[in-house]
């Protein structure tokens, strides 16, 4: 044995039937996509499909408002978002309509609603 490879010997007289070939190496099975779901759902196969995406309704929310608080005033603005049940821009919205009602101001109060 040397360092040499071994020919492929595309010179041989030898035949090879591809379709001979063909019929040996193909295993179809006759199941519907159903069966083949509930099979692969029971040995516990995670899909590879790519997910549906939903559209996303586009948010009004889209302006950031960057505004500097007091050390632990952040923690409980969202606090008092998680008992209320709303997301931060949706409490923020809320305590602001608060203020101007509050405060008796009104035309900014009008103004702030018209663009809701």
């Amino acid at each position: 044995m040397g360092n040499e490879r071994a020919g492929l010997d595309f010179n041989s007289d030898e035949e090879i039937d591809i379709q001979e070939l063909i019929n040996t190496t193909s295993h179809q099975t006759h199941l519907n996509k159903e069966e083949i779901e509930k099979s692969a759902h029971d040995t516990g196969f995670v899909s590879r499909q790519p997910r549906i995406n939903r559209a996303k309704p586009k948010s009004p929310f889209m302006i950031q408002m960057n505004i500097k608080t007091r050390v632990g005033a952040k923690e409980i603005f969202q606090e008092a978002g998680s008992i209320l049940g709303t997301y931060d821009y949706t409490t923020f919205e809320r305590a602001f309509i608060s203020l101007l009602e509050k405060e008796g101001l009104n035309d900014l109060l009008k103004r702030y609603k018209d663009i809701m």
